[in-house]
């Protein structure tokens, strides 16, 4: 590998010592198909400017109101970007998947008659505005309580915060508890995410999770098998989630004794009246990463070391990670790559057509609404500090991948880019330090 990709190792170190021989071979002969993928995936992207109110449109993202469009990833407010994306991104999965029903936001408006009493009613609020992307900033505009990313570095937290405020501003008239747990001599039964009273005595118990998965890249791999699908720290996996949630979570609640239980936790907290009778509800929101060579059109290869047909179209591309049942439409939020893969695809792209890359590395509070231009300019980085700073990798890391796309205005490609240690999912080899 050239110096300029492997800045701050020593000697003879360098990335592909890292690797397997036969692995390195393997790497190194899809090299022209993952280059081909990576200017795929930037295509498919198009272009934002930085004054661009406009977003790019194939973000994975469902719109949240017929009459705005989803303005709201350029907005410069960080809050209100994962808000819109936690009220618009669809769950996982199809409604049919578990035994329980999936949560449903109520109608929007309910923010403009409910979220504000007329004595305390601000400018912000009297100049409310039909769209709801106008009501959501202004609700959040009107309130001192606004979850921030700041706050904490747990997605997880951060995301029962943002749940938690919602559900404060749709409901502010109704009881809501959160993390409330069972307790029977002296052993926790269990704890519910969230119990909420969406109407006069119309209870919900409602388990909420924000997941991550990859889909493996190995020859078996089938993306309808839940079990194929990993999270990042290799742990996790999708098919155990769920049953988890559907056999222990959300059945917590669904017999008599721990319903007499619930009542008697939430009297001490202020529950005004017994709860008879109780629903639950999931939301599972998240989003799931397939390979890089996915961006493809994978009938247009016959084998992975060869390389891809320079006429795949780019609808049929698309067409690659359009998932099946039991996946919702829009669950595909980007692409996965091994740390050795890519020191070696940066190493042989010196000449891609969308000219030079940036990169910038995310937190994970920053997963969901992801950042806007004036907050990532001062922090994208290049080809070889990308490589640098991931060396040694021991959990993978979400980056965005900008390549500038030319015109009277700056205008950027971005896609997101999942990067993996590099015998990932394998844990029992530990990534070395490169």
């Amino acid at each position: 590998m050239s110096d300029r990709l492997i800045n701050g190792t020593t000697g003879n170190d360098t990335a592909e010592s890292s690797i397997n021989p036969k692995h390195q071979a393997k790497v190194r002969a899809n090299t022209a198909a993952l280059r081909k993928a990576l200017q795929l995936a930037l295509l498919q992207s198009e272009p934002q400017s930085s004054n661009s109110k406009e977003p790019p449109s194939d973000q994975g993202f469902s719109t949240f109101a017929d009459d705005v469009s989803t303005a709201w990833v350029s907005d410069e407010n960080p809050t209100i970007r994962d808000l819109a994306w936690l009220l618009s991104k669809p769950s996982l999965f199809v409604p049919e998947t578990l035994d329980y029903s999936a949560f449903e936001w109520p109608a929007f408006e309910r923010l403009a008659s409910l979220t504000q009493t007329p004595a305390t009613q601000t400018p912000a609020t009297q100049r409310l505005t039909a769209t709801r992307l106008d009501l959501l900033t202004a609700t959040v505009a009107a309130t001192n309580d606004i979850p921030s990313r700041s706050d904490t570095n747990r997605l997880g937290q951060y995301y029962e915060a943002l749940i938690a405020f919602l559900q404060h501003h749709f409901y502010p008239h109704y009881q809501c508890f959160q993390n409330v747990q069972l307790i029977a001599d002296k052993q926790t039964l269990g704890e519910a995410d969230f119990i909420v009273e969406m109407e006069p005595e119309k209870w919900c118990h409602l388990e909420v999770a924000i997941k991550f998965f990859l889909l493996r890249d190995d020859a078996d791999a089938d993306p309808q098998n839940l079990s194929h699908w990993v999270g990042p720290n290799s742990r996790d996996r999708l098919d155990k989630k769920l049953r988890h949630m559907n056999q222990q979570q959300l059945a917590l609640l669904q017999n008599t004794a721990n319903l007499a239980l619930l009542n008697q936790t939430l009297s001490e907290r202020g529950l005004e009246k017994p709860i008879d009778k109780i629903e639950a509800k999931h939301l599972l929101q998240g989003a799931l990463f397939t390979h890089l060579y996915t961006v493809t059109d994978k009938s247009s290869v016959t084998n992975k070391s060869e390389t891809i047909n320079t006429n795949t179209s780019l609808n049929n591309s698309k067409a690659a990670h359009h998932l099946p049942l039991p996946f919702n439409t829009g669950a595909h939020a980007g692409y996965w790559i091994r740390y050795n893969e890519l020191c070696i695809l940066l190493d042989e792209i010196d000449n891609l057509e969308q000219g030079e890359l940036r990169w910038v590395l995310l937190k994970k509070t920053e997963w969901l609404g992801g950042l806007h231009q004036l907050e990532w300019q001062d922090r994208a980085i290049s080809n070889a500090e990308l490589i640098a700073t991931l060396k040694g990798i021991s959990l993978p890391r979400l980056v965005l991948c900008l390549s500038p796309s030319g015109g009277e205005n700056l205008r950027w490609n971005e896609f997101k880019l999942m990067i993996t240690t590099d015998y990932w999912p394998d844990t029992r080899i530990p990534s070395r330090n490169i």
